[in-house]
């Protein structure tokens, strides 16, 4: 058996020295003083985490907040913020997807520094050893440390059954190190966000349980893997999720007519869907409504996805939709002309992609703790992860489903 480090052993990066440079402080100035509201680190160029509810009321005047680092002494004003699309803080409830991304012109060291590395759709072990690494603050105000300290304790587990973001842990972290970056061996696992006592919605009689939101959460802001281990994917993720999804329509893959019977199929001939739109491909008008009609030509499970290199949606079935009563029956009709409240509608921009997956036994790519925003349809984890649990099915059961991927075209120019 290989042996391993001191470091490995307790699941520490090999050096938490080398990510110093990375770590900063959320502070807002009183008077003549700092009051630290919170910890943050860079994952991107120019792209900062922290705990929403630690900057959630300055959305709209992000520069009353500076970022400060311990390491270089520099400081930054906050440029922009942006929430998880799925944060919500209630009074009396639980802060749900308790995570922000802020946007900062950074200058040297901070500009070169080394990135916390983020791996996603990781599996952490109940019970397995995890590692902070920050410039603590006590009270609000500074430690005098010169370093970055590590702090060591457990993952305890998620915080209700079927949920894989909101996570429990047992680090002995204070007030004022919220964003703090967690590690389980060498990459970010999870953000923590507060002491369970204090935090709404769950009102627990002890501080020794504390929660955290798994790093698979920062895929719906745009973050990008960095972590050396990840494999090349779809494209890189940009931090223009929000503004993409409420910008009001959707760059969507259109299916011509001609596409109807052109399915690769590895399985019986009569396992195939019928795909009809209500105007053939190249006679669409920039943002003109459009509606896509499946019909299963035996009774099957039907799922219809959207990707391009910025996100992943799931059009069908919808979030709130349930299929226990067996899928889509053969000759139903499945009409998808909308995301949540919002109709789909044709761009001009060249990139996006459907990929409609049928199966004979219900076991989709999405599991069912991995439901897609109900407002928005987008998938909790990005591009590369979906397509790769496709190709695992068809590498697994070629012969129980039908996967068919089209580019999507553009709206047809102006005469």
């Amino acid at each position: 058996m290989p042996q391993q480090t001191n470091n490995k052993l307790r699941r520490l990066p090999r050096d938490p020295d080398i990510f110093g440079g990375a770590l900063a402080h959320i502070v807002l100035a009183k008077g003549d003083k700092d009051e630290v509201l919170g910890q943050a680190w860079i994952a991107a160029p120019n792209t900062l985490i922290t705990c929403g509810h630690v900057v959630d009321q300055f959305v709209r005047s992000p520069g009353a907040l500076t970022v400060k680092f311990p390491a270089s002494g520099n400081r930054y004003v906050i440029k922009d913020i942006k929430l998880h699309p799925s944060f919500q803080r209630h009074e009396g409830d639980l802060v749900k997807f308790d995570v922000a991304a802020l946007t900062i012109d950074l200058i040297e060291p901070e500009s070169t520094t080394r990135t916390l590395p983020v791996l996603y759709d990781k599996e952490v072990d109940t019970h397995a050893t995890l590692s902070a690494i920050r410039y603590p603050s006590h009270l609000g105000v500074y430690t005098t440390s010169l370093s970055p300290l590590a702090q060591i304790g457990s993952y305890l587990g998620p915080l209700k059954r079927n949920d894989r973001f909101h996570l429990l842990h047992d680090l002995a972290l204070a007030p004022g190190d919220s964003g703090t970056a967690l590690f389980d061996g060498e990459s970010v696992v999870a953000i923590h966000c507060g002491d369970t006592a204090t935090l709404p919605g769950l009102n627990l009689p002890t501080t020794s349980i504390r929660m955290a939101l798994s790093v698979d959460a920062l895929m719906a802001l745009g973050v990008a893997e960095t972590a050396e281990t990840q494999t090349p994917g779809l494209g890189s993720l940009v931090p223009a999720i929000i503004a993409f999804i409420t910008c009001g329509f959707l760059t969507l893959g259109i299916f011509a007519y001609q596409y109807k019977d052109q399915w690769a199929v590895t399985q019986k001939p009569e396992f195939l869907v019928d795909v009809a739109f209500d105007n053939p491909t190249d006679k669409y008008k920039f943002h003109q409504e459009l509606s896509m009609t499946l019909t299963p030509k035996v009774n099957c499970f039907i799922y219809v996805y959207y990707v391009d290199n910025t996100l992943a949606l799931q059009l069908y079935p919808p979030p709130l939709m349930r299929t226990e009563h067996g899928g889509a029956r053969s000759g139903q009709h499945i009409v998808i002309d909308s995301y949540g409240k919002n109709p789909i509608q044709v761009d001009p921009q060249e990139g996006g992609v459907f990929h409609i997956v049928a199966l004979n036994t219900e076991s989709p790519p999405v599991k069912d703790n991995e439901k897609p925003d109900e407002n928005t349809y987008v998938l909790p984890f990005g591009p590369k992860v979906l397509l790769e649990r496709i190709a695992k099915l068809k590498e697994q059961n070629p012969a129980q489903i039908l996967h068919q991927e089209i580019k999507a075209p553009v709206s047809a120019p102006e005469s």
